[in-house]
């Protein structure tokens, strides 16, 4: 009897206490609450905002997606979108959605933003994304993953889905990024990828940019292995938007247009260089050939001239009967040599020095390409790890499509511009020796026809005049062997210069044909195409969609989990007396 009047007093006394703790709450006042300070809302698009959610499982294949769209109203009314849907939910309040043929309808009471939800007939996206995984060098079922150790290898294949308009994978990039635990993972590598300290974790990014097939993937010492799934981000592109008034940006474009401007230049002028070389090249033998036809003329005649005792010869004239035709050969020599001078036509090729400061500046640029650093992304607003994934694409970009000119190469460049000039010089000296020529094949020719003329009408002849030609012809005939001998030394520098202008022609075509296009290769990298700038975007739901402001996606895959252990089968609980399960149920109300 003692010991239930003790139970019946103390529930007496928590009944008390609980009901004096409610009427104490009810009699406090309530505090006050002052109005939170009205902001201003930022008028919302006109246009339609699709955010397209994806599930895709370990392997990146896809299992389902939905879409939440925003639209806006200007005024009462109906508002229609269109999608192919399963289902779709009214997420702006609780009032029914109408769908029916692929058409939504919501009745908008007032003009203002409205909020639906769609789960979408198919599940695949504009993107293919396989991931693979090896452990110890053997592929792996992610399934079987959970809990494993070794060392792990996992690749990243995005490439595009052909079933989708292209405007999606030419315009989007994808950012792909996963959390490693730091318990569970250790001596992280990534390829084409960064990683961020994210606590005792580690993140891992990588960037795929529009239009190109992804190939990313890391490694790690891997120990109890579990992982969250990826997460894959499809975004308009545009690093131009994304780092504003780059300086950085601006020097390159900049420097890499008036690199192409100069490489085209010279590569211009290096074929002007070759032909040239080359006609004189083939023009070589025929000038060496004549040449060596009148050094022998020459000879002949100051032999002959030699072989006679001149002075004493007053009547006997036989021995001159032989000069006339030989001045004669010496023109006509002197004639073909004249004209195969003229046919060579060597361009006159020259470089002002504007245009070699030109060059000169394009091809220091080529041999120390700039770089832009994650600390100017940041500087833009843009965060780690997302600044330090983008310097890296951008400038391993440019590295991969601006040739490397090394010192040796660009003296060689340098070299080139100063033959151009002296292909030049070249040229007016080869007009000037043909002028000379033609003035010598008209002398000689005029004193071939007055020789002959005296030798049929004298009788008489002034021997100191002989005597004084004789030896000029001697001394004409050992001046003109000594530039017979540096013709042909200068024919066949000709020729080796013909196979180096050829070859740096040839190389420099090469590399204007690489290099012209950099500068459009940059700004499409840049997001800087005009043509997709004036497309807009696009609806991903339905072509029925006229007006679209902005479409993301938002991609996740399955993660990697332990196995879970089997958790012991518990006793039944014995069974409690009345007075003792009322205790327990007062004692629950205050724990």
């Amino acid at each position: 009897m003692k010991r239930k009047f003790s139970a019946l007093m103390a529930l007496f006394l928590c009944c008390a206490m609980l009901f004096g703790t409610f009427a104490f709450a009810a009699e406090s006042p309530a505090p006050s609450e002052s109005p939170a300070p009205e902001e201003e809302e930022a008028a919302p698009p006109e246009g339609a905002e699709e955010v397209i959610y994806g599930r895709l499982d370990n392997r990146g294949r896809a299992r389902s997606a939905y879409a939440v769209v925003a639209v806006t109203a200007g005024e009462p009314g109906e508002i229609v979108h269109h999608g192919q849907y399963t289902e779709v939910e009214n997420l702006t309040d609780t009032s029914p959605i109408e769908y029916k043929n692929g058409t939504v309808t919501i009745d908008a009471a007032e003009a203002g933003r409205y909020y639906y939800q769609g789960k979408l007939r198919k599940a695949l996206m504009p993107w293919d994304i396989q991931i693979s995984y090896t452990l110890d060098g053997a592929e792996i079922d992610p399934d079987d993953l959970g809990g494993a150790s070794g060392s792990l290898t996992v690749d990243i294949h995005t490439s595009t889905n052909s079933g989708f308009d292209s405007y999606f994978t030419d315009n989007y990039m994808l950012q792909i990024s996963v959390t490693l635990p730091g318990e569970a993972a250790d001596e992280i590598t990534a390829r084409n990828g960064t990683i961020a300290l994210a606590g005792s974790d580690k993140t891992i990014t990588f960037v795929v940019l529009p239009g190109a097939e992804g190939d990313v993937g890391f490694s790690a010492e891997i120990k109890d292995f579990t992982m969250a799934g990826f997460t894959i981000a499809g975004v308009p592109y545009s690093a131009a938007s994304m780092m504003g008034d780059m300086e950085e940006v601006d020097m390159i474009t900049d420097g890499l247009t008036q690199l192409s401007d100069g490489i085209s230049a010279l590569a211009g002028a290096a074929g002007q260089l070759s032909d040239g070389a080359d006609t004189l090249a083939d023009n070589g033998p025929t000038l060496t050939d004549a040449s060596d036809q009148i050094a022998d003329a020459l000879n002949q005649i100051s032999s002959g001239l030699q072989g006679f005792d001149l002075s004493s010869m007053t009547g006997d004239l036989s021995a001159l009967e032989a000069l006339p035709a030989g001045l004669t050969e010496i023109a006509a020599g002197l004639e073909t040599m004249k004209n195969m001078i003229a046919s060579a036509n060597i361009p006159s090729v020259s470089l002002t020095d504007a245009e070699k400061a030109e060059i000169t500046s394009a091809l220091t640029m080529l041999g120390s390409t700039p770089q832009i650093s994650a600390d100017a992304l940041i500087n833009k607003g843009i965060q780690e790890p997302m600044a330090s994934a983008l310097a890296d694409v951008i400038n391993a970009e440019i590295a991969a499509q601006v040739p490397n000119i090394s010192q040796a190469t660009q003296q060689k460049l340098m070299t080139l511009m100063g033959s151009l000039d002296s292909l030049s010089s070249m040229a007016g000296y080869m007009s000037q020796l043909t002028a000379g020529l033609e003035q010598a094949v008209d002398a000689l020719m005029l004193i071939a026809n007055q020789v002959s003329v005296g030798l049929s009408s004298m009788t008489d002849i002034d021997t100191s005049a002989i005597t004084e030609l004789q030896t000029g012809m001697a001394e004409l005939a050992s001046q003109y062997g000594q530039f017979n001998e540096g013709l042909k030394t200068y024919t066949d520098g000709v020729a080796a210069l013909a196979d180096g202008a050829g070859s740096f022609s040839s190389g420099m075509y090469t590399l204007n044909s690489e290099t012209s296009s950099i500068p459009d290769i940059l700004n499409e990298f840049l997001g800087e195409d005009e043509e997709a700038e004036e497309t807009g975007p696009v609806s991903f739901l339905s072509d029925e969609n006229e007006e679209t402001a902005s479409v993301q996606f938002v991609l996740s895959t399955e993660g990697i989990t332990a196995p879970e252990d089997e958790a012991p089968e518990e006793p039944e609980p014995e069974a409690k007396g009345f007075f003792a399960e009322l205790w327990d149920k007062i004692v629950a109300l205050f724990t």
